[in-house]
């Protein structure tokens, strides 16, 4: 994949992060692009609201709007990884 490529698939990956507080009723796993942190979905309990009504979840760990859920798309370490180095900067602490 090219950078271009990674890019754009971030990007994509990076959307799904938002107003997706209803994904977690049907989703398994959640992942935290923040914190690293992967765990079951229904440990996420709390959201904010967007300015355009939507909710978006956040991390019952970290507290970051930083969530995307295994119904949207397989994510591992690696993944969440490299989203945090786009979004966040890359010396934040493990």
């Amino acid at each position: 994949m090219t950078d271009g490529e990674n890019k754009m698939k971030l990007e994509s990956i990076h959307q799904m992060s938002m107003g997706n507080w209803n994904k977690r009723l049907i989703s398994y796993n959640a992942g935290c692009f923040f914190c690293g942190g992967i765990y079951p979905a229904d440990d996420v309990r709390e959201h904010i609201e967007e300015e355009d009504g939507s909710k978006t979840a956040i991390c019952p760990y970290c507290d970051i709007d930083a969530v995307i859920f295994d119904v949207d798309i397989k994510f591992d370490d690696a993944m969440l990884n490299d989203l945090r180095q786009k979004y966040y900067h890359p010396s934040v602490d493990d």
